[in-house]
Order: structure tokens, then C-alpha cells, then sequence
């Protein structure tokens, strides 16, 4: 008897177990079961698994996605969603995806995606990654496709979890699909891997779509793209608003490809770079910036804050700026060892092939900027000026490509608006240029003489700067095929490079060097110096402000009919300030800066009596009526109550 009731037990313990299968595996799936669709709402977190006979099974902890034969790509697939604010949570454990076989060539009809990202603009998608994880989608789908969706990457559980990432043709490695932006990527950690197909970014946009809001915090990311950005648009598409916090990142376009390093693809532009730490690798692909704009496309608002930073432009581009054809402007470097390279006729910093470089401003750091052949380390491309260049701290090495100004123009091509207050600055032109000012007469331009040289002007060094201006040439020069080329100023205008023409020299203004400043003037064949400028400006002493008693502006008054205040308790109790006065007339009065002030101590209510009458208002109601400096009066004489801003009368605030 004992024994058929215990094997009546067992026989219902099975039957269980096989009739809710859901809630023994809800947490965890194999790929190989099927596609999964994970959704997640206001509600809650659901997986369905077609195939595996789940249908919307209720999740309690993130969804664990793994692959039990992941040595085997499947053709399986993952979507996950979001709607009404919620966050979907999934990780990824050991899959294996590829579907980079379907899609026609011609059309793309029967693509796939490998990993879909949809959630609605208010909601995220976080994608943890614990093992290696790789996925390939079909031709037009990036390998993690979120478009403009909210997307997480990373390794929070510090298992060396990884992703490798291909899109199909056209579309991004992780970001956008054909023809779609790929905005709103976040990378916190882990090891991640994306390469797009052609003509798209590695992170970011599709072909002709931009990378917007794409922010890397940590982790080791590659980034590769063909003719679109490493990181940023794809072809035709610009890369804006992206931020490196930290991490090892090394973003790259093809060769062949046209697209910056990070910023724009071919033809798109590159703004709101920010670089705040971390390694950062950024080559640019043919005609392209390394940092900055695609071919044709410009580079601006750059940023770098500290890190390790190596920026190399692709032919024709800038290391950090425009591509070939397009201005670099607006770039600044408050601290970090930066190097960057220019590949030849794009400045290291600035403009590339026919590009300005302005508005550039080094505050601190370790910067080495080179500029490719006939372009300047500093400023503009070939056949472009330098402008509004800035330098007040840090330590600077600029040096011009051949026929280009190491701080100034391109060959052809002027240096002006040039600053130096502060900092260890070395700078060097090219053949026949001016180390700072303008550019050459020659190079590939193939024009010399007098009118064609680049000139210098509105040069200032002050304050407590070193700077070390290295003439790369002494004298007239035979280049060994008879021509005679003349050398450029240190400060001032280029040279001559087809006739024994020097570039003429100007006085910088030094009038604000201070005694512990100075200007070294080094002939590099000579191997001495020419002279020297010691500052004698001697700053004045600061004054110091008398010191007085702070200014104590009230919150509030009460005070009697002629301003002068009268006797008052104050008690400030669940949000609500009480404020008692024992008069028949009386004035509570303030600023609305003041009602800001108790709004953010936590009074939400005031009520004001009096010997005849009590009044009350919500603090919101008034201070939306004007704006900070704006006087209210709430007045009880006898039992008439009456409330004004600035002296006018104020309808429906009063309770």
C-alpha cells in the first residue's frame, strides 16, 4: 500500500514538471529551439519561443539566451522590444547567428536580421553579453539592428563577454539597416566587435543614414566601416553627438572607403565629438578625417578632455577636422596625450584638401600634430588658410607637411589670428613655408611666385609661453633638379619653392610676455639659434576684494503699510508654511526667487493670517505667474485680501 502511494506521488511529480515546462526553463533558452521574441511593457517581461512551445512566459530576471551547439551557426533569430517606458533585459550567452546568406543582391527581398532592436522612444533595450556571441544579418539589416532605438551594450557580470557584429550589405554592424539612421547606441563594457557591409558604418548609421548618440563608457570596441565611419554615418550619413567616456576603441574605415575614422561617412560631416578618456584609435579611410568629417564633409565642435588619443586622416584628410575638401573649426584639447596625423594635403589639426582649419583652441595636454605634404600641422589644408588659432597651455609640437606652415596655412594659403599665451610650444614649417603664418607658393598646386606665397599676420605670444621656432631651411636651396628654392619666415609669410624668394618676416606681439615667458628663434641647418625674445611684462597685482558681510536677501517679509516689518511666526509643517501675524493690516511680501527657494525646502503651501482673515496659495500657481525677480504682495487689511505681482492684480492663485 505504502508502496503504490508512493509511486502515485512520483507518477503526478512528472506529470507537473511535463505540463509546465514554461516555468522550469522561463528564465533561460536555447536558440536552437527556435526564434525568440522577447517584449517587455509597463507589465512586466515576456518570451515566446515558437518552436519550444513557449507563448509569452512571464520573466522574473533578465532573459538568458544561449546556443546549447553554438559551434553551428543557426539561422534562428532574436527580436526584442519595448513599449510604454519599460526596459527589456536579455542576455546573450554563446550564440551563434548567421543569416548573411539571405537577401536578393539585386533587391534584398528575403533579408534577415540577425538581432532586432524596436523598443518606442521612451524605452530601452539592454543587451548583456556573457561568453562569445556572434551575429551576421542579411543584405540591408545591420548584424544588431535598433535604428533609432534605445540600445545597451554590455558586460556587467565581468565574464569576458563578447560580440561580433556583421551587417549585411548596406546596412551597419550594430545601428542602422538600409538607408536608416543608427542612433541611441550605449557601450558600457565588454568586448565588441562590428563591421558593417559596404557602405555603412561600423556603429552607426546604414547606408545614407546618420550615427547620432552614440555613447562607448568602457569596454574594448572595434569599429570598421567602408566608405561610412568606424563610428558615426554611413555613406552620405553625418556622425553627431558622440561621446567616449572611457574604454579601448579603435575605429576605423576602409581604405578604399572615404568615411572618418569617427564622424561622418562619405560626403557627411562630423560635429559634437567628445573624448573625455580612455585609447582612442581613429584612422579615416581614403579623402576622410581620422577624427571628423568624411570626403567632403566638414569636422566641428570636436572635444577632447583627456585620454590617449591617435588620429590618422586618410589621403586628403585631416587627423582631427574636415575630410579632403572641407574645413575642420571649432576643435578644442583641454588635456590628453594627442597625436595627430594628417595624411598628405590635410593639416594634423584643421582643415583637409582645400580646407580651412579655425577656431582651434589647445588648453593643456600632450599634442603632436602633423601635417601631411602641403598642408600645416596646425591650421589648413593645401591650398587653405589657418585661422583663430589658439594655444594656452600644454605641451605642443606642430609641425607643417612639405610646403605647409607647422601653425598656419597649407601651401597657397595664409596663417592669421594666431594666439600663444601659455604652454612648451615647438613649431616647425615644411619646405619653404613659414613655421607660423603662411604656407608655401608651390606644392602640388604647381603655382610660384610672388603673389602665390601664403602670408602671415596678427601673431601674438604672451604671457608665461615657451615657444621654439625651427626655420627648416637657411638659405637659397638647389634641389638637385636646378631649382632654387627660397626659405620661409619663422613668423610671417612662405617661401618661394621655384625662385630664391624668402618669405619676409614679422614681429609678433610680445608685448604681454611676462619675464618668465620667452620666443627662441632655431635655424635647423645652422644648428643655432638666430635670437631669442625674453618677455619683461610683468603682471600686476591681483587685488584682493575687501571682505564685508554677506548680503542676506530674505525668503519673505511682513511688513505694516509703509514697509517697515512687522512681528511674525513662521512654522513650516507637511509642506504647508504658516505664517501668523496679529494685525488687522499686514503685507506678506518676497521675490518669487524666494518661493523657488521653499519650493526646493519642500513647502508646497502658504497660508497667511491675520488678526481679521486667513488666505492660502500653492507656490507653483504663483511662481508660474512671472519670472524670478518679479515682486508679489498678498495684503489683509481688516478682512479685504487682495495678491499682485509686480503691481498687477493676480485671478485665481488665492484659495
Amino acid at each position: 500500500m505504502k508502496l503504490k502511494k508512493l509511486f502515485s506521488t512520483v507518477i503526478v511529480m512528472v506529470l507537473l514538471v511535463c505540463y509546465v515546462p514554461a516555468l522550469a526553463f522561463a528564465e533561460e533558452y536555447d536558440l536552437s529551439q527556435g526564434s525568440i521574441e522577447v517584449s517587455a511593457d509597463e507589465s512586466g517581461q515576456y518570451v515566446s519561443q515558437v518552436d519550444a512551445g513557449f507563448v509569452n512566459v512571464t520573466q522574473t530576471s533578465p532573459t538568458i539566451i544561449s546556443q546549447s551547439d553554438s559551434e553551428t551557426p543557426t539561422q534562428n533569430t532574436i527580436s526584442i522590444s519595448a513599449t510604454g517606458g519599460a526596459t527589456a533585459e536579455v542576455t546573450l550567452d554563446g550564440v551563434n547567428i548567421d543569416e548573411s546568406g539571405t537577401g536578393n543582391k539585386y533587391n534584398g527581398e528575403g533579408a534577415v536580421t540577425a538581432v532586432s532592436v524596436s523598443p518606442d522612444e521612451d524605452s530601452t533595450v539592454i543587451i548583456e553579453l556573457d561568453g562569445e556571441n556572434t551575429v551576421k544579418s542579411g543584405r540591408g539589416h545591420a548584424g544588431v539592428e535598433n535604428n533609432d532605438s534605445n540600445l545597451v551594450i554590455q558586460d556587467e557580470n565581468k565574464v569576458s563577454g563578447s560580440l561580433d557584429a556583421t551587417g549585411g550589405a548596406y546596412a551597419a554592424g550594430i545601428g542602422g539597416g538600409y538607408a536608416k539612421d543608427g542612433s541611441n547606441i550605449t557601450i558600457n563594457s565588454g568586448t565588441v566587435n562590428a563591421s558593417c557591409g559596404a557602405e555603412s558604418a561600423g556603429i552607426g548609421g546604414g547606408r545614407n543614414g546618420n550615427g547620432t548618440n552614440i555613447i562607448i563608457n568602457g569596454g574594448k570596441v572595434t569599429a570598421t566601416g567602408q566608405a561610412g565611419a568606424g563610428i558615426g554615418g554611413g555613406l552620405k550619413g553625418n556622425g553627431d553627438n558622440i561621446t567616449i567616456n572611457d574604454g579601448s576603441v579603435v575605429a576605423s574605415s576602409n581604405s578604399y572607403g572615404e568615411g572618418a575614422g569617427i564622424g561622418g561617412g562619405e560626403g557627411g560631416s562630423g560635429s559634437n565629438i567628445t573624448i573625455n578618456k580612455g585609447h582612442v584609435t581613429a584612422a579615416g579611410g581614403l579623402s576622410a578625417a581620422g577624427i571628423g568629417g568624411g570626403e567632403h564633409g566638414s569636422g566641428e565642435h570636436i572635444k577632447i578632455n583627456g585620454g590617449t588619443v591617435i588620429a590618422k586622416g586618410g589621403n586628403w584628410g585631416s587627423g582631427i577636422g574636415g575630410g579632403a575638401y572641407a574645413a575642420g573649426k571649432d576643435i578644442i584639447i583641454n588635456d590628453g596625450n594627442v597625436t595627430a596625423t594628417g595624411a598628405s594635403l590635410g593639416a594634423g589639426i584643421g582643415g583637409g584638401r582645400d580646407g580651412d582649419g579655425s577656431d582651434i583652441v589647445i588648453n593643456g595636454g600632450v599634442v603632436t600634430a602633423n601635417g601631411g605634404g602641403d598642408a600645416a600641422g596646425i591650421g589648413g589644408g593645401m591650398r587653405a588658410n589657418g585661422k583663430n588659432i589658439t594655444i594656452t597651455g600644454g605641451t605642443v609640437n606642430a609641425t607643417g607637411g612639405q610646403h605647409g606652415a607647422g601653425i598656419g596655412g597649407g601651401t597657397l594659403a595664409n596663417g592669421s589670428g594666431i594666439r600663444i599665451s601659455g604652454g612648451e610650444v615647438t613649431v616647425m614649417g615644411g619646405t619653404s613655408a613659414a613655421s607660423i603664418g603662411g604656407g608655401s607658393d608651390y606644392g602640388v598646386a604647381y603655382k610660384s611666385g610672388d603673389q602665390y606665397r601664403g602670408r602671415g599676420s596678427d601673431v601674438t605670444i604672451s604671457g608665461d609661453a615657451h615657444v621654439k621656432i625651427i626655420k627648416n631651411a637657411l638659405m637659397i636651396i638647389n634641389d638637385g633638379y636646378g631649382n632654387m628654392h627660397g626659405h620661409g619666415a619663422w613668423i610671417g609669410d612662405g617661401g618661394s619653392s621655384d625662385d630664391p624668394i624668402h618669405g619676409t618676416e614679422i614681429e609678433p606681439d610680445t608685448s604681454k610676455l611676462t619675464v618668465n615667458g620667452w620666443v627662441e628663434y632655431w635655424n635647423q641647418y645652422a644648428k643655432e639659434y638666430d635670437h631669442n625674445i625674453t618677455g619683461t611684462y610683468v603682471p600686476p597685482e591681483p587685488v584682493l576684494p575687501v571682505a564685508s558681510a554677506p548680503e542676506y536677501s530674505p525668503l519673505f517679509r511682513v511688513v505694516d503699510a509703509n514697509g517697515a516689518n512687522l512681528g511674525h511666526s513662521a512654522v513650516i509643517e507637511n509642506g504647508v508654511l504658516t505664517i501668523t501675524a496679529a494685525h488687522d493690516f499686514a503685507v506678506l511680501t518676497g521675490a518669487l526667487s524666494g518661493i523657488d527657494a521653499l519650493m526646493q525646502q519642500g513647502v508646497d503651501t502658504i497660508v497667511f493670517i491675520t488678526s481679521g482673515v486667513g488666505s492660502a496659495f500653492e507656490l507653483s500657481a504663483l511662481r508660474a505667474a512671472g519670472s524670478a525677480s518679479d515682486i508679489f504682495r498678498l495684503t489683509h487689511d481688516g478682512e479685504a485680501v487682495t495678491l499682485t505681482l509686480d503691481g498687477e492684480a493676480l485671478d485665481g492663485v488665492l484659495k
